[in-house]
């Protein structure tokens, strides 16, 4: 597969599925599916740049940003390079994840959001960040954040989260917060989890939740204790095997 630089001005500013403009407004909601793709791709060259990638079975290429090889690594696998495609909804990052499975250059890909991409999103966006995507053998969505919490930013998350686990027919969730301290104040979280939660219509409230946490932190315990108090299925977890297990238990 060789690959060529992308020559379209500003080519992060579609999405690679549907091709609808993505408002610049709009950075750190910018979804992606993050492609981990095999050393002959001769990518060494076009580092930090973009490149045309052809979609499979579509007959169009998009564009996609080249990281090293030292990106984190997609699925548990180290890949040389990872490829990052945009996309303007979660829906859009998943049907794209779903169309690249089949491509046999790909070694690992994952639904990733934009504030994790260098060079789609502006670099102060980058302190923070979440990742929204299908487990393996999509038994659960994981939902992962990085940076301090607050019921804003949880409550947008919660939502999108939903919103693909209603797409893939899935009511199994991990949040992973292991790299996440809850920055809101007791009242907040009351309000976040007794009321704001029941009053969001596009939350499942039947949702199985394992909430995965750091074994040192203890700012998250209160909601988990409004959340159970007021009949939603949450448990925070300190170890990820067990909070994999509760799961998949029954499912």
């Amino acid at each position: 597969m060789k690959l060529t630089r992308c020559t379209r001005p500003d080519p992060a500013a579609r999405c690679t599925w549907c091709e609808s403009e993505i408002s610049s407004e709009a950075d750190s909601r910018i979804f992606c599916v993050l492609l981990g793709v095999r050393d002959e791709a001769s990518l060494e060259a076009h580092s930090g740049a973009f490149v045309e990638y052809p979609i499979l079975d579509t007959g169009r290429t998009a564009a996609a940003y080249v990281r090293r090889g030292d990106a984190p690594p997609l699925s548990g696998t180290r890949t040389d390079y990872n490829l990052v495609l945009a996309a303007c909804t979660s829906e859009c990052a998943g049907t794209l994840s779903r169309a690249l499975e089949a491509d046999e250059n790909a070694v690992s890909l994952e639904d990733w959001t934009g504030a994790a991409s260098e060079g789609v999103v502006p670099r102060e966006e980058r302190g923070s960040f979440r990742s929204i995507g299908p487990s393996g053998d999509r038994r659960y969505i994981i939902l992962r954040v990085v940076g301090d919490y607050t019921r804003e930013r949880a409550m947008a998350n919660t939502i999108e989260a939903h919103a693909m686990g209603r797409a893939l027919g899935i009511r199994r969730y991990l949040v992973d917060m292991t790299e996440s301290r809850n920055a809101e104040s007791v009242l907040a979280n009351y309000e976040f989890a007794r009321k704001e939660i029941w009053d969001a219509p596009e939350i499942d409230k039947a949702a199985l939740v394992a909430v995965l946490v750091s074994p040192d932190d203890h700012s998250h315990d209160f909601v988990e204790t409004v959340a159970r108090n007021a009949g939603l299925r949450v448990t925070i977890f300190r170890d990820r095997v067990r909070a994999e297990q509760h799961l998949t238990a029954d499912g």
